[in-house]
């Protein structure tokens, strides 16, 4: 098997190979045998093909999920390849869907990013925040820092990393290669030292002590050991360390809010630095400088090639950006990070980028494809909500961009968009009779909003709560199932009920020291169940309006909670990277249901109350038995998972994640 596909290539066999490569069983197969790199190095005897080299880059974008999870193969080629219009390809893609035999989670839309685009891999590993990144010249080894002191060394090839050295006790602020690529520098935080290692074997050839006189390094360029650097509030020196000589002296540059993000070319004769307000800056060694307005939010890493001919920038708004750097022009918008953009470097003939972010995630880039981004983002903010009707026949998403989307999930096609013009929403919900969706949004400019109820028919305003002040944030929000009251929880630890035919607040519930970020209605309407950042949940009378027991057990805080149909079962999920089931009769813990790697967002239950299913910051939607506690089927997205919902068919799924995007999926074979 590891060598079948290279002997019919050498023989010439080009038509068996591709039949072979278009087989999903001998690709399930082949994965489990060799990994994921043997499979993917398979597609490269047919690469000339186009079909082949879809399913090629689809493993590629996939191989950091499949080195650890191979049952993912089937979602992730549906989820990356649904919309290629090639027969084969879908003809594979209905391989996969038919040849699963147990539980999984089928893609019914394009959630993933796909082949083709500028997007080339994604390299995992880093534990901590990655803080830096540089390549050699060739683009064939990268290295990066994190802010846990750690360096790691990455074959590009592969996507796999060599190696890790513990370099540093503090967060690395910088790393670069020596042009002739043998060698890399390092220095970090706190440390008045540039290190120098060696890059085959990876140990310390020497360093250089630094900062006398209590200078901040701001960046080094290698092959001169040139140091930029900052002596006071507003001056920025260049020194030459192997002459220690001063080159320049910089004045009246605010440091603080104009270099957040730097780079400099290796003659030093040309600067690029990133403001907290958006800016690109580029300022030459004779003093001149032009600013460029880069990003709505804060320039946070800056690349440039040594001809000065391209600048890159990474910003906390997630995105990366090509620029001319002679004309000031934007090239191209690049999208993937679920984080802000950290660090970022580019080969010296601007072909390839690397870019590192606080997803803890390397990405590689081909600038030579920036012309073919496809994109998947459909809010242009996280999806902090989705809903569905009772109908089953619409699902709804909400976003930090003011907006919600009605979707019909039978064909997964957007066909209406509300506008929240008061602020940024937080949560959504439906009420039981399908006839409007109530949305509660952040404080806007004009203080606290009330919540709006939405029309469903219509797509207006059509109740108006009043009669109570709302005092802070709303968080959450649901609706009894009577589609009479709406509770909502607050950021000051307090849940309001509205009656919802009168517009009138009822009641205030006060028993949570902290954010109430879930609340939950029992199918009778006679308990409500909210979960709370001071890590409890409270069991409500909703008659006498009094909480009636506390629940414990959580060690993070509490930022989802569903009740099962049944009424006797909540789950919780938690920053603790767990769910928890209770027993609503007993107040009771049935038991604790770990497998998550990162906090839990987003809890639903189906119909039945046989399934639960969690969202969570690993970037992962995982299925769970409620009879035992095992997981049964998963997916892993490309972010974190904010937000989900299981229509009433107890086998639909509607999520929504940190990237703006919305998934359908379907459980199948449970």
């Amino acid at each position: 098997m590891q060598n079948l596909p290279r002997h019919l290539a050498n023989a010439g066999q080009r038509l068996y190979l591709r039949q072979l490569l278009l087989d999903f069983n001998w690709i399930q197969a082949k994965l489990n045998t060799t990994g994921v790199n043997a499979l993917i190095a398979d597609y490269d005897f047919l690469s000339s093909i186009r079909d082949m080299s879809r399913i090629q880059g689809a493993l590629r974008l996939s191989a950091n999920i499949l080195n650890v999870e191979k049952t993912q193969i089937a979602g992730q080629l549906i989820g990356r390849l649904l919309q290629q219009k090639s027969e084969r390809v879908q003809s594979l893609l209905e391989q996969a869907r038919i040849l699963q035999r147990g539980p999984w989670l089928h893609p019914l839309n394009l959630c993933l990013t796909p082949p083709g685009g500028p997007m080339i891999a994604t390299l995992e590993g880093h534990k901590g925040r990655i803080s830096t990144v540089a390549m050699t010249p060739d683009a064939k080894l990268a290295i990066s820092g994190s802010d846990d002191g750690i360096l790691k060394v990455w074959d590009l090839k592969t996507r796999r990393e060599i190696y890790s050295i513990a370099g540093h006790k503090y967060s690395v602020k910088g790393v670069d290669i020596i042009p002739d690529g043998q060698f890399a520098i390092s220095w970090a935080e706190y440390e008045d030292i540039v290190k120098i290692w060696d890059l085959e074997t990876g140990r310390l050839v020497k360093y250089y002590e630094w900062n006398e006189n209590g200078e901040i390094i701001i960046d080094v360029v290698p092959d001169h050991l040139l140091a930029v650097t900052k002596s006071d509030a507003d001056t920025l020196k260049i020194s030459d360390h192997t002459t220690d000589k001063t080159i320049s002296v910089i004045r009246g540059y605010q440091w603080y809010y104009d270099w957040t993000g730097k780079a400099m070319t290796p003659d030093g004769q040309l600067i690029v630095s990133g403001s907290k307000y958006g800016k690109l800056k580029f300022l030459t060694l004779a003093g001149k400088d032009h600013s460029i307005r880069a990003h709505r939010s804060c320039v946070s890493a800056v690349a440039v090639t040594p001809d000065g001919r391209l600048a890159i920038s990474g910003s906390t708004d997630n995105k990366l950006k090509v620029w001319d750097a002679r004309n000031y022009k934007e090239i191209a918008s690049l999208e993937g990070h679920a984080s802000t953009v950290t660090a970022v470097a580019i080969t010296p003939n601007g072909y390839n980028i690397v870019s590192g972010s606080k997803d803890r995630m390397l990405k590689f880039w081909d600038l030579k494809k920036c012309q073919k981004t496809q994109h998947l983002q459909i809010h242009e903010h996280n999806v902090s909500s989705v809903a569905v009707t009772p109908d089953g026949k619409f699902g709804l998403s909400a976003s930090w961009d003011r907006t919600i989307k009605i979707w019909e999930l039978e064909t997964c096609k957007e066909i209406c968009c509300l506008v929240d013009d008061a602020g940024l929403v937080n949560a959504i919900a439906v009420t039981p009779d399908s006839r409007f969706v109530v949305s509660v949004s952040n404080i806007s400019h004009f203080g606290p909003n009330p919540p709006k109820v939405w029309d469903l028919q219509t797509g207006k305003e059509a109740i108006v709560l009043e009669g109570g002040e709302i005092g802070d944030e709303v968080l959450s929000v649901t609706v009894t199932p009577d589609s009479t009251y709406l509770l909502t929880g607050h950021t000051s630890g307090y849940i309001q009920v509205w009656n919802l035919l009168t517009g009138n607040l009822v009641r205030t519930l006060h028993g949570h020291s902290s954010w109430v970020d879930a609340v939950a209605v029992t199918p009778d309407g006679r308990f409500a169940v909210s979960g709370s950042s001071d890590k409890t949940l409270k069991v409500w009378n909703l008659r006498s309006h009094k909480a009636t027991s506390s629940l414990h057990g959580h060690t993070g805080y509490i930022s989802a909670v569903v009740i099962a149909s049944s009424g006797s079962l909540v789950i919780s999920g938690s920053q603790d990277n767990t769910l928890i089931v209770w027993d609503l009769r007993t107040s009771r813990k049935i038991r604790t249901i770990t497998g998550h790697t990162g906090g839990i967002h987003t809890v639903a239950a189906t119909s039945d109350g046989s399934y639960a299913v969690s969202g969570s910051a690993d970037y992962t939607l995982r299925v769970w038995d409620l009879h035992n506690g095992d997981e049964v089927a998963g997916f892993r997205g490309e972010s974190g998972i904010l937000s989900c919902a299981i229509a009433p068919d107890g086998r639909s799924i509607i999520t929504g994640d940190g990237l703006g995007r919305v998934y359908f999926l379907r459980m199948e074979n449970l």
